[in-house]
């Protein structure tokens, strides 16, 4: 069988979402399978790689970085010329056109793009926005010719049988994990991060719902005279954010830090020397911070929103995520109780277990096996 995998996400710069389960879940599958042909289709934007070096793997790099020509164009060429079999885009889009014996398979995220404004309102940064826009007109296109659809939770699934209108049986639910570098036992120790600090992810997207978290955490401060400060991670626009204003008004720059993008490896001390991480969003289709803070051994106090308790389990830490008071009495509570934050700790150990890659590359490779051989049945 030969299957194509659009890579680019997978080795894009700076990798979280999308990116990280495009990385883990192909490496994975590489691992674990050595029958098949791999065709991964990259553009001049991504990092080297050494897929190359595999027995079974072809690495086809264009040099069109404009995602829509590359996606569009470029992908229904190669996939002609190199007979695939199956197609597997990763990132919630595919190619409309492909030859009909090439299967397309899309993993769908979630569907947050096909929602209104008032639901999930715009971003600020006018990438996002041209990127939803594309999303929202291929998606359903892409779907509906779609041999099957992997999506990443049972509420993203409702979502988009709900949104999209297609058939029930071709949405299969494969969770995901995260990198291994967050696993506690593998993390490199290091002494950087010594104050006590509680964690959480920043953007200008309203739906992270920074500005909240920053309310709650200082009226935390106040209220509960906590040690921690606030480090926020991932915010790439800072300086020109209201949340940044908002800090300098309330001269609370020296407890709230902005850490810009961080690393994996760097990332992965600061889950496991934080007192929590507040993972606060109003909408997820899965979550990947929750599962890397279990992997780490952090507490996390989580949205009680969308599939974030599906993914948190039915023994997390949530809270409604839009009202301040609340934040602050949880940050509050979880910052004084050290016994709360064992509990927490024991729990999400446990929990992590669920989400291991071997064990969802195996379950995306059968997908795999199961549409190659109805196309064989139907062909014969």
């Amino acid at each position: 069988m030969n299957i194509g995998i659009d890579g680019r996400f997978a080795y894009a710069k700076n990798k979280r979402g999308i990116g990280s389960y495009s990385f883990n879940l192909l490496n994975e599958i590489l691992q674990n399978d050595l029958k098949n042909k791999y065709f991964i289709y990259l553009d001049s934007s991504n990092a080297e790689t050494n897929l190359s070096c595999r027995k079974n793997v072809v690495v086809r790099t264009s040099s069109f970085s404009f995602y829509p020509f590359w996606e569009q164009l470029y992908v229904p060429i190669c996939a002609r010329r190199d007979e695939l079999d199956i197609f597997h885009s990763m990132g919630n889009t595919g190619p409309i056109y492909l030859r009909k014996t090439t299967k397309l398979i899309l993993t769908i995220h979630d569907v947050m793009f096909l929602k209104s404004i008032k639901d999930i309102p715009l971003a600020r940064n006018s990438r996002q926005c041209i990127g939803r826009f594309y999303r929202r007109v291929v998606c359903p296109l892409a779907a509906k010719k779609a041999a099957a659809i992997i999506t990443v939770s049972k509420y993203s699934k409702h979502d988009i049988l709900k949104e999209l209108k297609i058939k029930n049986q071709n949405v299969k639910v494969i969770y995901q994990g995260c990198s291994p570098v967050y696993v506690s036992g593998r993390i490199k120790k290091d002494n950087y991060f010594e104050e006590p600090f509680l964690l959480c992810f920043g953007a200008d997207d309203p739906r992270k719902n920074t500005l909240n978290i920053i309310k709650g955490f200082l009226k935390a401060k106040n209220t509960y005279k906590i040690k921690e400060k606030l480090f926020i991670c991932g915010y790439t626009n800072w300086n020109n954010s209201n949340c940044c204003k908002y800090v300098k008004d309330n001269n609370a720059e020296s407890i709230v830090v902005n850490k810009g993008f961080i690393k994996d490896t760097i990332l992965a001390n600061l889950y496991l020397k934080a007192t929590a991480l507040l993972y606060l969003s109003t909408y997820e289709g899965f979550g990947v911070p929750v599962i890397e803070a279990y992997f780490a051994g952090c507490p996390v106090v989580a949205s009680n929103l969308t599939s974030i308790p599906e993914i948190g389990g039915k023994n997390g830490f949530y809270i409604e995520p839009l009202n301040i008071q609340k934040i602050a009495t949880a940050i509050g509570k979880i910052c004084l109780d050290q016994k709360l934050q064992g509990k927490l700790k024991k729990y999400g150990l446990r929990r992590a277990q669920k989400f291991l890659w071997p064990v969802l590359a195996r379950k995306t490779i059968k997908i795999y096996d199961d549409i190659y051989n109805k196309a064989c049945q139907t062909e014969y």
